[in-house]
Order: C-alpha cells, then structure tokens, then sequence
C-alpha cells in the first residue's frame, strides 16, 4: 500500500505570510523610531524651556537689584551736603553719613560696599567705614566719564579689581553735582561679583552647563560660571551668533550652536534687561540633555 504524501504548503501562500511578517516588523520599527524622534523632541523642547525660564529669572532679579541700587544713588546724589565734600569737612559728617550707607545696604546682600568720592577722586564716605581703606579712583574710567559729563546719569564700570575690596567689581556710580551742575564727586555702589557666582552655582545646568552675564552694549563678559581664567571684560567674537538677534533688538531668544570657548554644543537661551545694559546667557549642553534618550535608544 502507497503511503500518502503529506501536503506540500503553497508557495504563494507561504510568501504572502512573510511579507505580512516583514510589514508587521516594519510597522514596529516605524513605531519605535517614531517613539524615539518625539522623545527627543520633547528632551530639546526641555532644555530650551528651562534655559529660557532660568534666564527670565536671572534678568528679573537683576533687574530688582540695580533698581534698588539706582534708587539709593539717586537719593545720596540728591541728599549728600556740598559742604560734606569741602575741605576738611569730612569729619563733621563721617559719622552720620557712614551709619546712613550702612543702613541701605541691611539686608541687600548683592551690593559689597557704597561709597562717596570727591572731585579729585579721593575717597570720603564708606559703608563699613571703619574697615575701608583711604583710595583715590582719579584715574578710573568711569570717575572720568561723569567728571567731565556728570549729568549722564546712571554709569557702569567695566569689571575691574577693586582698591577697597580686592575682588572683581563691576561698579555702579552717579556724579554730585551742586545747584548748577558743577561736578563735586560721585557715589558709587560695588556689585558684588562673588554673590553672583554663589547664585549661578545654585543653578543646575548640567555638568557641561554655562551661564554668562555680560554688557549688551558691547557684549563684554561680566561674570561667566565656571569661570575660565583671562575672559573677564572679553567680547564675544564678531561672528558670533547671538550677535545678530541683540543687533535686532531682541529681548529673549533661544538658540543652538557650539560655544567658541571650549566647543561644547549647547542650547541657550538669552534675555536682555529692558533699561540697564546687560543680559543673561544660559547653556545647557546636548550630551547632558540627551543622556538619558541616548540610554533608551540603546
């Protein structure tokens, strides 16, 4: 007796079910890349809000501070006696007037020092009086400006070292003038530099992270964390690219590009106060943002 053949499956038929297969895969796959890309997506969109939210905070606390600072000049400017600066009238008044720069500074923790200089540059009235050394700022450039234009206003040092403090500053002043405009000296308020990177290194941005607060008339670096020694008062190169959106006028922008002190590629974000000269940049480094999508990707 023959046995009977088994039935061979159809060729067609066995062809149709690996296509379907290999759709089915594909399918998967799609899904899965697709996956992948909105997660990527949403790590960038991240970033880009947290630089911007970062910088906004920045600006506005800024902002606050040199208001407060520009009120209490203005009020010195206005207040100060002429007498106060004549001759040897110092005496008289060092009392009175030093308890009174120390009470503006009672819990304003951003400002190290006021001070009031006369028309040669020499040193009169100081916070903390009695531990300031006697210094001359003749020769300093913002005395200068306001010396020979001292209803300019408010006025901003490059960031210079301080003769009282020693530390880096970036001095804020006004001039004193009397009744009819003559300069008589100016008052000056010392930012202080070393509370700005206490707060930057509050921040997380990353181990690759930056955030930079510079001039926005001449782009020159104020304070940068982490610091990298020789850039203090640097300006960004020329073809930089945050140069174009501050030449547009742009308060607030957020862009991607490799920095051009160290390579990283980063994501950052600026805002520009709206009436002092400076703004904020803060970077937060792809690798770092992408880590963990890099891990699931794997």
């Amino acid at each position: 007796m023959i046995p009977e053949k088994t039935p061979i499956p159809d060729r067609r038929q066995r062809r149709t079910l690996l296509l379907g297969l290999a759709l089915l895969v594909l399918c998967v796959l799609q899904l899965l890349a697709y996956q992948l890309w909105l997660n990527y997506q949403e790590q960038i969109v991240d970033a880009e809000t947290k630089t911007r939210n970062y910088a906004a905070i920045f600006e506005t606390r800024l902002d606050a501070t040199l208001r407060r600072t520009d009120a209490i000049l203005q009020g010195l400017s206005r207040s100060l006696p002429a007498q106060a600066l004549a001759g040897q009238a110092s005496s008289a008044y060092a009392a009175q007037l030093n308890d009174e720069l120390d009470s503006h500074l009672l819990h304003f923790d951003d400002l190290a020092g006021l001070r009031v200089f006369d028309r040669s540059g020499d040193l009169r009235y100081s916070s903390d009086g009695a531990h300031t050394a006697p210094t001359n700022v003749a020769d300093r450039d913002y005395f200068r400006f306001l010396q020979n234009q001292p209803q300019s206003g408010l006025m901003f040092s490059e960031v210079i070292v301080s003769r009282t403090t020693g530390r880096p500053s970036l001095i804020i002043a006004r001039a004193l003038q009397d009744p009819h405009g003559v300069f008589l000296g100016i008052v000056t308020a010392v930012l202080d530099l070393d509370r700005q990177v206490e707060i930057f290194r509050s921040v997380d941005v990353g181990s690759n992270g930056i955030i930079s607060f510079r001039r926005s008339d001449d782009h020159r670096q104020v304070v940068r964390w982490p610091s990298v020694p020789g850039k203090m008062n640097q300006e960004l190169d020329p073809g930089h690219p945050l140069r174009p959106p501050m030449a547009r006028g742009d308060r607030t922008g957020t862009l991607h590009f490799a920095s051009q002190t160290d390579g990283v590629q980063r994501i950052y974000s600026f805002h520009r106060l709206e009436h002092y000269p400076f703004y904020f940049i803060i970077g937060v480094s792809f690798d770092d943002v992408l880590a963990g999508w890099r891990t699931r990707a794997r």
